[in-house]
């Protein structure tokens, strides 16, 4: 007989748990409570709960609700005791991360629900600072709080999102956490659970709370400058795709931590991590973004067409790789000249081809999408 898990039709506190039946394999449905009187006037009082909460788990004629005993339940019930410490010494870890974890995370969680929470979020911070810093003491390079995997991490885990939306730049200070929630999340056990129909990805918390974090399976990673990105943000940002933009503001969080932990075919940035896809090289990244989401005709409405765009595209490329090199030149106000007579004919081409044209070849394509950031670097140069 299958488990029942009941909550409301949102992640809250019931995704750990849904992650972790997904992970130890036992067979699970879900009630999902999108009416509140479905509960409160029905289920709540009629279910023989004997203490009526949500989320709860029914196997057979048992009924438990709070959520670290639904935890400890599952792990049980499974057979994996190991998802709570392998030895005494780490069952009391887990139950010691546990607690920090959720000390560090309640004032936190909190704001969800007030309405000043922007004038508050600096001190509610400040104030769980210490204990984020413990934990990162305690996890330094693991890929798993304790070494290995335990219901530890599918907290962590779920709790990143939070966390992120309310201090979106704190993130580069725990490294560990971002790698903790890639290795739960990319877990095949875990990834199935999506598969569901039923599965819940969204949303966070109700929609009458201050603020919802977001989840997205779609994320753009660089430095915190324009630089490589700046094309594949317009373009994903032109396509309507929701993204996580990564911006890496400290060198070691790159190097030491996601350039080895990501799981990238080959390491670099840009990168794009699209579900379970992941690419590299800023050519590559353009032609999938506009093929990935529908926009095949920024590639041109035919054969022809794209050939041209391909062509505008190398001939700028060019100009502006020339131009580029200019800034990493400690004497570039003498080597311009040169540079500007190289690629002045290039320029005159481009002119000519264009026309006065809105759009290069007279309406949208990915070419304008290069064209028009590109053209920065040559007017800071050639004013």
């Amino acid at each position: 007989m299958a488990l029942v898990l009941g909550y409301w039709k949102i992640r809250g506190l019931a995704q750990p748990i849904r992650h972790l039946l997904a992970y130890t394999g036992l067979e699970f449905e879900e009630v999902q409570y999108d009416n509140p009187d479905k509960w409160f006037k029905e289920d709540k009082i009629n279910l023989g709960i004997e203490f009526p909460n949500l989320p709860y788990l029914i196997d057979g004629d048992f009924k438990l609700t709070e959520s670290s005993a639904i935890a400890r339940y599952i792990v049980s019930r499974s057979g994996k005791t190991e998802l709570v410490g392998k030895n005494v010494e780490d069952s009391a870890n887990v139950a010691s991360l546990i607690g920090v974890i959720n000390d560090a995370l309640k004032d936190i969680r909190g704001l969800y629900w007030n309405k000043d929470y922007e004038t508050i979020k600096a001190e509610t911070l400040e104030k769980a600072r210490a204990k984020f810093d413990y934990l990162k003491k305690f996890i330094g390079d693991k890929d798993f709080a304790i070494g290995y995997l335990t219901v530890v991490d599918f907290l962590l885990a779920e709790h990143l999102y939070y966390f992120e939306a309310l201090y979106p730049n704190e993130k580069a200070n725990y490294p560990f956490w971002g790698r903790i929630r890639h290795n739960v999340e990319s877990l095949p056990q875990v990834k199935a659970y999506y598969d569901r129909p039923t599965a819940i990805r969204g949303p966070f918390v109700p929609p009458y709370a201050s603020l919802q974090p977001k989840h997205t399976s779609v994320k753009l990673g660089y430095w915190g400058i324009r630089g490589l990105a700046q094309i594949p943000r317009l373009l994903l940002g032109y396509s309507g795709v929701e993204f996580e933009d990564v911006l890496y503001t400290d060198r070691a969080v790159w190097f030491e931590n996601d350039k080895k932990n990501l799981g990238l075919n080959f390491p670099n940035i840009p990168y794009l991590i699209d579900g379970d896809f992941n690419l590299t090289e800023s050519f590559a990244i353009h032609r999938y973004i506009v093929r990935r989401w529908g926009k095949n005709e920024l590639l041109g409405k035919d054969i022809k067409d794209n050939a041209r765009i391909e062509s505008l595209i190398s001939l700028f490329n060019e100009v502006t790789g020339a131009v580029k090199a200019l800034f990493w030149n400690k004497d570039h106000e003498t080597a311009k000249a040169a540079v500007l007579e190289k690629v002045k004919p290039k320029l005159d081409l481009l002119e000519k081809s264009l026309n006065g044209k809105e759009f290069a070849l007279g309406y949208l394509t990915l070419a304008d999408f290069v064209i028009a950031e590109d053209s920065n670097y040559v007017e800071a140069v050639f004013p």
